[in-house]
């Protein structure tokens, strides 16, 4: 929800501070009916371009260089020049952080339901929260900058925010360029680019630290010692007024910020991190070649992830799960999909969920084939039992890419090494055989069956999502 606040104050936080840095002296009133006529037409153009090919990336792309020239030149708004002039800049810059809101924000919708439903009017909240605050930025800094008139300072932060947002507009050129191929890519460029796309969303924080320094500021203008001299002394009730000004002022600034850097850092810490598994318990099968589990453990109906590491280091990651809150209805799965990989599923109430794509898996159908669902092996319950065989299991190797460091035996040699550090590997069905030496791997490739007595068949994801089958 709070990804609603944090896509406003991305987009127009550097907004408020352009127009606060140079229009100080303009009302509020006009500056403010651009803004919202930009956001407008900042709308329709977001909406058009939908409908066209590429067209958000290349709006995109033509706002970005019409934002970095107008920063470029924007040092000449300090100067007196035509009242117009400035407006249409206002016009022009709203309308250009007005498209990268509708980007960044493309996909994340506020109510995604005909009804309104509580999601719907929390995500609202968030989206007027971050007006709010702007408002109120806005008139802060405004008081602030009048009441601590330095030049000097003004113009340090000022140079400040256009270069950290040069560089932010220059990058986001200079990426759809390379998409396109327009621009050749380097590791310099890339560098460059990678660089200040990454520190991008740190820039709302810097913003609001210059917030608060300037509310700070304020307060060495208090006039002290303000002593009342008679009843109707008019001298110290503007004094009292002034300082009541400057406090009301920081006291506002202060709240508003603790406001906005806890929803920032609640995204950035919390609720931005992607969803992960947990580290399974590593399981070894029976004297029998099963593995065998007390289903009698999956009535807290929770998620039961364990992993066997198979000779060659691979980790063969499968969890058990109960399918229905009300009765056991017991199955087992890999922790991998023919669609999504091996990144695995996560457990939430009554949901399972893909760490990979997000999609929300109805428990009943766990244990079929398709879709995002986790891949099914065969397994048997015997009365409070449930048994998977370990060829079963093996047949899942090549679903999983993690190999974890093991003591390996090199087939032709027969000595043992670590399967991390060998330099040579080969694939000989579901299994990796690695090497000592490349003579070893050469001599094992001629004639494989000399040195594996059984091949079994592996399993592979494969591109379109159909599962093979073979001797490889």
């Amino acid at each position: 929800m709070s990804i609603f606040f944090v896509h406003i104050i991305n987009a127009f936080l550097p907004l408020v501070f352009f127009i606060t840095l140079f229009y100080l002296k303009d009302k509020f009133i006009n500056l403010i009916s651009l803004v919202v006529t930009s956001f407008v037409f900042g709308y329709f153009a977001y909406f058009i371009a939908l409908k066209y090919p590429y067209g958000l990336r290349n709006l995109y792309l033509v706002t970005n260089l019409i934002l970095a020239v107008l920063f470029i030149l924007s040092p000449i708004l300090l100067l007196k020049i035509p009242k117009f002039i400035k407006f249409i800049v206002v016009f022009l810059v709203s309308f250009g952080f007005s498209v990268k809101y509708f980007y960044v924000s493309n996909g994340y919708e506020i109510f995604d339901n005909t009804l309104l439903d509580t999601l719907g009017i929390k995500n609202f909240s968030f989206v007027f929260l971050g007006l709010i605050f702007f408002i109120v930025y806005y008139f802060c800094v405004k008081i602030s900058a009048q009441i601590y008139n330095k030049k000097t300072f003004s113009f340090l932060v000022g140079l400040v925010f256009l270069i950290i947002n040069l560089s932010y507009f220059i990058s986001e050129i200079l990426l759809i360029l390379m998409r396109k191929g327009v621009v050749e890519t380097s590791s310099t460029t890339l560098s460059f680019v990678a660089k200040s796309l990454h520190y991008e969303k740190m820039f709302c924080y810097f913003y609001i630290a210059v917030f608060i320094l300037y509310g700070a500021l304020t307060l060495l203008k208090l006039i002290k010692n303000n002593k009342k001299t008679n009843i109707l002394d008019i001298k110290f009730r503007k004094n009292l007024a002034y300082n009541n000004k400057i406090k009301f002022n920081f006291f506002s600034i202060i709240l508003s910020s603790i406001i906005a850097l806890t929803t920032l850092l609640y995204y950035d810490l919390h609720a931005s991190k992607p969803l992960a598994i947990d580290e399974p318990t590593i399981v070894e099968p029976s004297q029998n070649d099963e593995f065998v589990f007390d289903i009698n453990e999956l009535k807290d109906n929770k998620l039961h992830r364990y992993a066997y590491i198979s000779d060659d280091g691979k980790t063969i990651r499968f969890f058990m799960i109960n399918k229905y809150p009300d009765r056991l209805v017991p199955t087992a799965v890999f922790d991998s999909c023919m669609i999504c990989g091996d990144k695995g599923y996560v457990k939430k109430g009554d949901e399972l969920i893909c760490v990979a794509c997000n999609v929300r898996i109805f428990l009943p159908s766990v244990g079929k084939m398709g879709g995002c669902n986790p891949i099914p092996f065969n397994f048997r319950v015997e009365k409070d039992k449930l048994i998977i065989p370990l060829s079963e299991i093996m047949l899942g190797a090549n679903y999983f890419s993690e190999v974890r460091e093991k003591l390996v035996i090199d087939p032709v040699s027969k000595n043992k090494i670590i399967n991390l550090k060998a330099k040579f590997n080969y694939v000989y069905g579901d299994k990796t055989y690695f090497f000592e030496s490349e003579e070893n791997k050469k001599e094992f490739i001629k004639d494989p069956s000399k040195y594996v007595k059984t091949l079994t068949k592996a399993h592979f994801r494969v591109e379109g999502y159909k599962e093979a089958k073979g001797d490889f």
